[in-house]
């Protein structure tokens, strides 16, 4: 079989899981059942001619809800198919992994900023523990995890420090000789700090360079992201050069500044 036949077979396989992605179920005319898949909202968005209020118009059963949650899973599970037939390859290779405490819809807005976004649902992670979600992401190769979740007090059970842990056991040789991974190669972890799900997207466009210079150029295992600014957490430098428990006294102590930061903004913003 020649490369080509190869790849005209993968997009039918996928094509075959559209038509099993049931979105919704709804009565139409004459007291029927319709079950709306995921191929029939993929096949009016390979039309490009039509934009979103052109579909829900040629098709009323398919609401602006349904076409963005179709989008989120294509984009998460068949990333493929979409740039192919849909909104044409993301502007960089990254792959992010959306925790589990932000919004399926939230994969829209990385597509063309980062590139491609699944999200823990959509990998089979709904429920699961953080370090669960770690492995996961080490095994797929996962450049980055976004995340609102900014406890660091337990190595074996936080997301932050977990990444900080795992890249201090690499760069120490705590870990097993067959091990071949590299702290660089782990994911950057990308902890939001935003009061309401809607603004996330707004920091992480505001921190865009910030965050693709750190993709790019790995200093740091876990960076905090407010409207204000981006906090670094301890470098690998810093995190080879010391012992752990330095490494969590400088956690701690750049939480403590970030909070008297915010504190302090919040402080000068309030009437007097």
């Amino acid at each position: 079989m020649t490369h080509t036949d190869k790849r005209q077979k993968r997009p039918q396989a996928s094509l075959d899981e559209l038509d099993s992605t049931v979105l919704k179920t709804v009565l139409v005319k004459g007291g029927k059942v319709r079950k709306v898949t995921l191929r029939d909202v993929f096949n009016h968005l390979s039309n490009k001619r039509l934009n979103d209020n052109a579909i829900s118009k040629k098709d009323p059963d398919i609401s602006h809800n349904d076409i963005k949650a179709a989008r989120s899973i294509l984009i998460s599970k068949f990333p493929g198919l979409y740039a192919d037939h849909v909104e044409g390859w993301p502007a960089t290779v990254h792959h992010f992994l959306i925790d589990e405490n932000l919004s399926k819809l939230f994969a829209i807005s990385l597509w063309h900023a980062f590139g491609r976004a699944t999200h823990t649902e959509h990998a089979d992670l709904n429920g699961a523990k953080d370090p669960q979600v770690w492995r996961w992401a080490i095994k797929n190769k996962i450049k980055a995890i976004v995340t609102r979740d900014k406890r660091m007090i337990n190595a074996k059970e936080d997301l932050g420090l977990i990444a900080v842990k795992n890249a201090y056991d690499l760069l120490h040789r705590e870990t097993p000789r067959r091990c071949k991974l590299k702290a660089e190669d782990l994911p950057l972890l990308i902890q939001i700090e935003a009061e309401h799900s809607e603004s996330v997207s707004e920091i992480l466009e505001k921190h865009k360079e910030t965050i693709l210079n750190h993709l790019e150029n790995r200093t740091v295992p876990y960076i905090l992201l407010t409207k204000e600014q981006c906090v670094i957490g301890p470098t690998y430098e810093d995190i080879e050069k010391y012992d752990w428990f330095v490494i969590k006294g400088m956690i701690a102590s750049i939480d403590k500044s970030a909070k008297e930061a915010r504190q302090q903004k919040n402080s000068s913003a309030s009437p007097s």
